[in-house]
């Protein structure tokens, strides 16, 4: 066998050092874990870009990704210094604080206290699966793919995985595949 071409393990250490799973970048952004995962699937301008590659199934970024993207997030706004020239520490809006605190306060209206709420999709109440050995293959299932439920199709099953294809738009260039947990799959009524 001849080693030529082949990388030398220090440089596929380093190679290596260089990809971040979602967490490492939580622990370089000083996140709360769980909180990359959020962001990869999320539709704001915080979103993560997606994954230079994938390994096993784990996705990867490479460093300089993550640093080109955290770079391109607008800076958080900073919070005014309290302005302490009284000497017992209180500013002049804690002073006016005081004031008002003796008015009574006018009661919030209806239209104050009901926020338009996006609709939230409901789960499905049919059967949950506890294995993914209780479905067939090509088997319909309703799955929770990307926060939305929609009707699949079971293509491979493990104990606690299901490949599922799913039509975004009903045509041929709209079927998806997708791996998901089976906490994610949910029968149809058997009525």
């Amino acid at each position: 066998m001849s080693t030529e071409g082949r990388l030398s393990h220090p440089e596929i250490r380093r190679a290596l050092a260089e990809c971040m799973t979602l967490a490492n970048i939580d622990e370089a952004m000083d996140w709360k874990p769980g909180t990359a995962r959020r962001r990869r699937w999320s539709t704001g301008p915080d979103r993560l870009p997606f994954a230079d590659a994938e390994l096993a199934g784990v996705p990867l970024w490479f460093r300089s990704t993550i640093e080109a993207w955290q770079a391109s997030l607008p800076e958080p706004e900073p919070e005014p210094e309290p302005d302490l020239d009284d000497e017992d520490g209180e500013t002049e809006d804690d002073q006016t604080e005081d004031v008002t605190e003796d008015e009574p306060e006018e009661p919030e209206t209806e239209a104050e206290e009901t926020e338009p709420e996006e609709p939230e999709e409901e789960e499905p109440d049919p059967r949950s699966v506890q294995s993914g050995f209780e479905l067939r293959t090509g088997q319909r299932v309703t799955a929770n793919i990307h926060g939305r439920w929609r009707d699949a199709v079971v293509t491979h099953r493990d104990r606690a995985t299901v490949a599922v294809d799913y039509n975004l738009d009903d045509t041929p260039h709209g079927m998806r595949r997708q791996r998901i947990s089976v906490s994610r799959i949910r029968l149809p009524d058997a009525d």
